[in-house]
C-alpha cells in the first residue's frame, strides 16, 4: 500500500504478523514468544502483507 505524507512524500507500507495460540495447560511466556517469533519470521519470508499462524 502506498500513502502520501502531509509533506507530499509518497511512502510504501507493508505488514507481516505472527500469530500463535495458548491453552490453559500450556501457559508459558517464553514458549509463547518463541512460537510467535517463529510465525512472524515465516510470514516475512513468505512475502509482504502476510499473516502466519503457529498453532
Amino acid at each position: 500500500m502506498r500513502t502520501t505524507l502531509p509533506d507530499g512524500q509518497s511512502v510504501g507500507i507493508t505488514a507481516s504478523f505472527g500469530v500463535t495460540s495458548v491453552t490453559q495447560e500450556s501457559i508459558n511466556l517464553d514458549g509463547l514468544m518463541q512460537q510467535t517469533d517463529h510465525a512472524l519470521y515465516g510470514a516475512r519470508l513468505a512475502g509482504c502483507n502476510r499473516v502466519l499462524a503457529h498453532l
